[in-house]
């Protein structure tokens, strides 16, 4: 006879879950994720209804939300998003990947990765995508495919090369240490994300000047990839940031503008 977990009005405490059996639990933990993907499918429905109706969701783009235009419009699968939201670069380089290489590696299929024994040989094993370190899912991952074995360890001997050879690279006040990511200025470290934050912050209060000496704005057209603009509109949403703050931001360093 199978059980069935009540939960008609309070949720069940921990002394209640005691009497239910391990199978049970696991099945509550499967339908609980189908339930979940199904929303996320029904949300992005509601949000391309939305865009439809010209609507202004720029303000929604946060979180899981930030992926509901990529599954509203057939290039993300919900699935994937419920199975890797935890990982967030490991989700990144998925939603790039044709659609039906999303779902059979959301489903548990296998992936060819390079790794190196203690020795320096490399030797080529299986492995779910979600056992990959962000290491591994870089190397595995090209810009909207998956690589081969003899690319994944051209890139991960010359990684290994540069970690040899690299320690710290200075420009002028500041220090870039490849080892912990971090920027130094000073005594004070910064992440590349305060870092991009100050600028977009920079950037914009150039152009709030702008607006305020009455001088009059012009729309330049950028032409991308699909790929590329796909990246920057997850990056923008990750920062909450606006693409045209990044723009901005990048002329600005170029010293374009």
């Amino acid at each position: 006879m199978n059980e069935v977990i009540k939960t008609d009005s309070a949720l069940p405490t921990p002394e209640d879950l005691n009497n239910y059996s391990t199978q049970t639990l696991r099945e509550e933990l499967v339908k609980a994720v189908t339930m979940t993907a199904r929303s996320i499918q029904y949300l992005a429905t509601v949000w391309k209804e939305l865009e439809r109706r010209g609507e202004d969701l720029s303000d929604l783009r946060t979180g899981l939300a930030s992926y509901l235009p990529l599954i509203a419009a057939g290039q993300l699968d919900a699935e994937v998003v419920v199975c890797f939201a935890g990982n967030k670069t490991l989700l990144q380089c998925i939603s790039r990947l044709p659609i039906d290489d999303q779902r059979r590696l959301s489903t548990g299929g296998l992936l060819n990765v390079v790794i190196f024994d203690d020795a320096g040989k490399s030797n080529v094993t299986r492995l779910p995508a979600h056992a990959l370190t962000t290491t591994q899912a870089r190397m595995v991952f090209d810009e909207g495919r998956i690589r081969g074995a003899d690319e994944q360890r051209t890139i991960a001997e010359a990684r290994a090369f540069a970690k040899r050879t690299t320690t710290v690279r200075s420009s002028g006040t500041i220090v870039a240490d490849p080892k912990t990511g971090m920027l130094k200025v000073g005594r004070t470290k910064l992440t590349s994300g305060d870092v991009m934050a100050a600028l977009v912050e920079l950037s914009e209060a150039s152009r709030d000047n702008l607006s305020e000496s009455g001088e009059k704005e012009k729309t330049l057209i950028l032409k991308l990839t699909e790929a590329e603009h796909r990246k920057l509109r997850v990056m923008a949403a990750e920062k909450n940031i606006t693409l045209d703050s990044i723009f901005r931001m990048a002329l600005s360093n170029a010293g374009l503008i």
